[in-house]
């Protein structure tokens, strides 16, 4: 008992000392192994802040970064449409088919964003 908490624990004083100021990750609240409940006892809230104070202002946490993101996305997105409608077109439906037919995984994301940039330079 408590070997979960222990080895995060250590993990998130590791990436401390390494210099990472930010740490998170993803479960599902329907887990039945009770992993949510020794994520939040080890200080994974999911508190719903986007800024956090910070010494010389504030700070952006991993919501900040992910809205910034997606806004970014969705500009150049645009922009694209703009130009190449059918490209814009494409690059959303290799990652969106559908209401319940998407990816998310950190890859399939990557690849889109790729794919995104490049179209975007040559328009």
């Amino acid at each position: 008992r408590g070997l979960a908490r222990a080895l995060i624990a250590r993990t998130l004083r590791s990436f401390k000392e390494a210099g990472m100021t930010e740490s998170a990750l993803g479960v599902d609240s329907e887990n039945v192994s009770g992993a949510l409940r020794v994520y939040e006892d080890c200080g994974f809230q999911g508190d719903g802040f986007i800024l956090y104070p910070g010494r010389t202002g504030p700070v952006g946490g991993m919501r900040w970064l992910a809205l910034k993101t997606g806004i970014e996305d969705y500009e150049l997105l645009r922009s694209l449409a703009d130009s190449d409608p059918v490209m814009a077109r494409r690059i959303c439906r290799s990652l969106i088919a559908g209401p319940t037919d998407y990816h998310y995984d950190t890859e399939s994301v990557r690849r889109a964003r790729r794919r995104l940039r490049l179209a975007c330079a040559r328009s």
